[in-house]
């Protein structure tokens, strides 16, 4: 698949997603879907404890833009949707033949920010 056709298939297939940055607002699309959780065995029964704690099944997987706003994606951003609003744990960008043709990201449910901007999430 051709750099041209990933980003096509992230217009058509995600939805529109914005970043506010210092007052200003980036509008692209993306693509935001539920992190599939199951266990090591295979069986498809959620994990809801690790040998860490309680892992939260809140967890998504994003695909962007590495432009056009989508290089704003990064580790502490919050990410909005006509329903939802998504703080990035981790984001890497993909290329090919050096060119920058996606980001992909973790997200985790960001439910409110206080005015130290602090993020509280479940």
């Amino acid at each position: 698949m051709t750099p041209a056709a990933l980003r096509g298939a992230i217009e058509r297939c995600g939805e529109p997603v914005r970043i506010v940055r210092d007052g200003e607002v980036f509008s692209f699309f993306a693509c935001i879907q539920p992190r599939p959780h199951t266990n090591q065995l295979g069986t498809g029964e959620p994990v809801l404890h690790s040998r860490f704690g309680r892992e939260d099944p809140r967890q998504f997987y994003y695909y962007g833009p590495p432009d056009g706003g989508g290089e704003l994606v990064e580790s502490g951003t919050i990410l909005e949707t006509a329903t939802a609003r998504y703080l990035v744990v981790t984001c890497h960008e993909f290329r090919f033949r050096g060119e920058a043709v996606y980001r992909w990201a973790s997200l985790k449910p960001a439910d409110q920010e206080v005015d130290d901007g602090t993020v509280f999430i479940h």
